[in-house]
């Protein structure tokens, strides 16, 4: 049910541009589970003429990390690259009946448009890209990533060795040793790539070292290494950093190399973790697990329903150790953003303050007074707040009560809001069974809102939660508790748009927790199996959690999720608040304490040296 839509955009594709991007980019994306070999540091050909090469698949241009982080694999030699492709696309993405789109063969021609890449958040583009290219917000196709997505000279590149073949995937053939890189380019065709086009018109905008010898230590590590003892290795760490820095040295490169190798983890030590790690309670595991997965895989939060405020929500909430910078950069970034809104960030959406206030108030930051602008004053806006269904009110009531906060008054709101005002209209729209869809019961419903879902019924009382002491606001949470009963299956989970998925036992867990119930309660248990033993039929070890069970673990909406749903249930096995009442949230420091405002003189230098800035929001010079 809580999806995400995104828009189809049309483009035309011109000859000229076709012809350009055929000759110049063989395209894809990777990898799911495919064979690994790690014995030996630069190649691994064996007497049955296979061979290891190393492969990775990078979105560095959308700020968005790996897709496949690098991996070694045995294929026979001379597998052509674009098989070796498809045949991981297809172990990647096993539900997906053709998890590519492509002109040409196999075997001939072969122009790989397009991947399947659903759920991977808001772009964060670097800055000299976006000085050479005004990009487009959205993709062309929901769930795909391929040709003219954010911008014209877009698409998927592959490099083997550091250089970019001029054949086509199908006609290299692979050699034993090989590194092979598919990377997304957003400008010049691989000009934010050092791609080396200045033929075409597009020179490099940037240099970067070549990463092929770093990039198969790497690869070795993650085959040798479970993941929590790579994550706390620094030198790990800071080998992933370097590999997707676009503009880093050679030297920086080099010295990430030399000091993983004389640091990277023991393999006793790994099988010491793998050994204790039998003995956790599995939820135990999957917390911890799915805590570094987040960090790591949403290194950068952003304003975002992905990669975003519930990421951030999850480990503020979570008590996992972040370094407070995390949240520190993250506020930044939100100050840039609601300044670059002007307050404003959304005109129908409402829900886009509320998701924001929440995340806000986990970290300690007043969303009153972010950037200087208030962001609880919109929800004073009862019309506006309630225009997209029964989600407004919902998260409304949330925000508002997370910290607190004094209902807001908006004087250019048609009707000002109450708090009564917002829990009677979710009242108000209980179905006859007892639960609650997105649109049932108000004006604009159909015949299929009239069907109760898990989703929007788990988020009614946890709104509802905080009021239950009130006689008709207990009637309706013990009706839709009922109903919740009666339609959780033999397995302990739920279906929406009939289709069993994680998020909806999600928001039961979080409802629960909200409502002060155990999560064994007997009506939530069935056939023995209880809301968080179904939670972990989707959870998927070092990679968090799918969407659908027998999903590949990609799916960061399910995961950041997940995530949250296991924060809300542990902080009720120890006695603590709950997720959603923030009293005992974190306090984040300002990061500017000790920043030098524009215009001062900078500390211990001459008086007359002023700091002035040279970088705004999407904005480098005056003139441009």
């Amino acid at each position: 049910m809580w999806r995400r839509l995104m828009k189809i955009r049309k483009t035309n594709r011109l000859l000229p541009l076709l012809l350009v991007m055929t000759m110049v980019l063989s395209l894809m994306v990777l990898i799911a589970n495919p064979k690994v070999y790690a014995d030996s540091e630069e190649s691994g050909k064996n007497v049955d003429d296979t061979i290891t090469v190393c492969v990775s698949m990078e979105k560095f241009t959308l700020g968005q990390g790996y897709i496949v982080e690098p991996t070694l694999v045995k294929v026979k030699e001379g597998t052509l690259a674009s098989v070796v492709i498809t045949d991981l696309l297809k172990a990647r993405y096993p539900d997906i009946p053709q998890p590519w789109r492509m002109t040409g063969s196999l075997d001939n021609s072969f122009y790989l448009s397009a991947v399947y890449n659903p759920d991977s958040g808001k772009p964060s583009i670097p800055q000299f890209i976006l000085d050479h290219a005004k990009v487009d917000i959205d993709r062309c196709t929901e769930d795909w990533l391929g040709e003219f997505d954010y911008y014209s000279m877009s698409g998927w590149m592959y490099c083997v060795n550091g250089k970019f073949p001029n054949v086509g995937a199908a006609a290299w053939p692979m050699k034993d040793g090989e590194v092979m890189r598919w990377q997304f380019t957003i400008y010049g065709y691989g000009a934010d790539l050092g791609a080396d086009n200045k033929e075409w018109g597009t020179p490099d905008i940037t240099t970067v070292g070549n990463k092929d010898k770093l990039l198969w230590k790497v690869a070795k590590c993650n085959a040798l290494y479970d993941r929590a003892l790579l994550e706390e290795n620094e030198y790990y760490v800071e080998a992933l950093r370097v590999l997707q820095d676009l503009e880093v040295s050679q030297e920086k490169v080099d010295a990430a190399l030399t000091a993983l190798k004389q640091n990277a983890p023991s393999p006793t030590k790994s099988a010491k973790t793998a050994k204790d790690a039998e003995h956790k309670d599995p939820v135990e595991v999957a917390f911890e697990d799915t805590a570094a997965y987040i960090h790591k895989t949403v290194a950068e939060p952003q304003v975002s329903s992905v990669g975003g405020e519930w990421a951030v929500l999850g480990l503020a909430r979570s008590g996992y150790q972040v370094p407070e910078r995390y949240y520190q950069d993250y506020y930044s970034r939100v100050e840039s953003y609601v300044k670059a809104k002007e307050g404003n960030l959304h005109d129908k959406k409402y829900t886009e303050y509320s998701r924001l206030i929440v995340a806000l108030t986990s970290i300690g930051k007043d969303p009153r007074n972010v950037a200087g602008y208030d962001l609880l004053k919109p929800l004073g806006d009862y019309d506006k707040t309630i225009w997209q269904g029964l989600n407004g009110p919902i998260w409304a009531l949330i925000a508002l009560d997370s910290g607190n906060y004094p209902m807001p008054q908006n004087p250019e709101a048609k009707t000002q809001a109450t708090r009564e005002m917002y829990m009677n209209s979710i009242l108000e729209c209980q179905l006859p069974d007892g639960g609650f869809s997105l649109f049932g019961g108000t004006a604009v419903a159909s015949s299929g809102d009239n069907v109760s879902d898990p989703d929007i019924t788990g988020m009614a009382l946890q709104a509802l939660a905080k009021y239950k002491d009130r006689e008709d606001v207990a009637k309706v949470i013990d009706e839709a508790l009922t109903c919740m009963s009666k339609k959780q299956d033999d397995k302990g989970g739920y279906s929406s748009w009939e289709t069993a998925n994680s998020e909806s036992v999600v928001q039961i867990i979080v409802a629960l927790t909200e409502l002060g119930i155990p999560l064994n309660d007997s009506r939530f248990v069935k056939n023995g199996n209880t809301l968080l033993d179904n939670l972990m039929r989707f959870y998927q070890p070092g990679k968090g959690f799918s969407h659908t069970q027998g999903g590949d673990g990609s799916d960061m909406m399910a995961t950041e999720q997940a995530f949250y749903g296991l924060v809300a249930a542990r902080r009720a096995r120890d006695g603590k608040s709950s997720l959603y009442r923030m009293e005992d949230a974190i306090k984040v420091a300002d990061l500017e304490e000790d920043a030098i405002k524009a215009g001062e003189g900078l500390k211990n230098k001459h008086p007359d040296v002023k700091a002035q800035p040279i970088v705004h929001f999407e904005k480098t010079f005056e003139d441009t």
